[in-house]
């Protein structure tokens, strides 16, 4: 956390990362994240939420002489009263939050590092209790998880609302009326068992729920996404290394089928295995993969 000061005084503290960010500000966050339009804007206006500042309505003061903005902002606080702040003392104050943001080709994209589940059970417009997966998707099954990939691609390529509906409900579902939490047999699920024949059910709760809330499920998914991509990078690589042109589905389906040595038996099991389980055991096969190719395709020094 950062020290947030104006004029000497003490404002808040600032985060700095996003295992710092407080589920009050993830909230925000996703409510801001449709109305900004840059990440400038997105991190100014998280700030001014952070900080509890507030633009106020007054007229704007020409800036003195050797600076390069022309107009002072009339700003408000408890703490500090009323002061005035160029746009360059603004995006100062918000550079704490560059953490929320990547570049890549000259442009910023949102970089979501979050991994911990804030918001572990959700309400649809219908009251209706929908409960998440645990922090870091550990409870996923890999079929689950394929089916995740599948349709995050296609919001992703085309941005699908069916597909981003579909997806929210997959992530999010009913609670399993049959689990007891306080049994020794618990496994941290509280989950309806993922059926992968159920999308049009799931995308009927996903459609349910409000635009926030769709946010947060995707920034939390993304932000996992990044952390197993990092902890099974040879795994995601050899993924996307099958075939150019294939699906997410039919490049993890194939890894399968090597894994199992064509055994549909041990390949359904590899399907209903724990995610993490599943991408370990493949991590290990594409790096045996990678292992016997580069032997195959070493010249012979004689």
């Amino acid at each position: 956390m950062k020290d947030l000061t104006v004029n000497d005084t003490h404002i808040c503290k600032v985060p700095t990362k996003w295992k710092e960010i407080s589920p009050d500000h993830i909230k925000a966050l996703c409510k801001y994240i449709n109305y900004a339009i840059s990440p400038e804007s997105l991190k100014v206006m998280m700030l001014l939420y952070i900080s509890r500042l507030k633009l106020v309505r007054s007229k704007e003061i020409p800036a003195p002489g050797g600076l390069f903005d022309k107009t002072l902002f009339p700003i408000k606080g408890k703490k500090t009263g009323l002061f005035y702040a160029s746009s360059a003392d603004i995006a100062f104050m918000a550079e704490s939050l560059d953490f929320l943001f990547t570049e890549k080709d000259k442009k910023k994209y949102m970089q979501s590092g979050l991994v911990e589940n804030h918001f572990p059970r959700l309400c649809t417009r219908w009251r209706t209790q929908l409960y998440g997966p645990g922090s870091g998707l550990y409870n996923l099954t890999f079929a689950e998880f394929i089916r995740l990939e599948t349709l995050y691609e296609l919001i992703a390529s085309k941005g699908s609302w069916e597909a981003e509906n579909r997806f929210c409900g997959t992530l999010y579902r009913k609670r399993d009326k049959t689990i007891d939490p306080g049994s020794p047999t618990f496994e941290g699920d509280l989950r309806e068992p993922f059926n992968d024949h159920l999308m049009d059910t799931y995308a009927r709760w996903g459609l349910r729920l409000s635009r926030w809330k769709k946010n947060y499920i995707r920034l939390f998914y993304e932000g996992c996404r990044n952390f197993i991509t990092d902890k099974f990078p040879q795994a995601f690589y050899a993924n996307e290394a099958v075939e150019p042109g294939t699906t997410t589905f039919e490049n993890f389906n194939k890894l399968i089928t090597g894994l199992s040595n064509s055994d549909l038996t041990k390949a359904k099991e590899i399907r209903k295995a724990p995610l993490y389980d599943a991408l370990s055991q493949l991590e290990a096969f594409a790096i045996e993969g990678k292992k016997l190719r580069e032997a195959r395709d070493k010249k012979t020094v004689y």
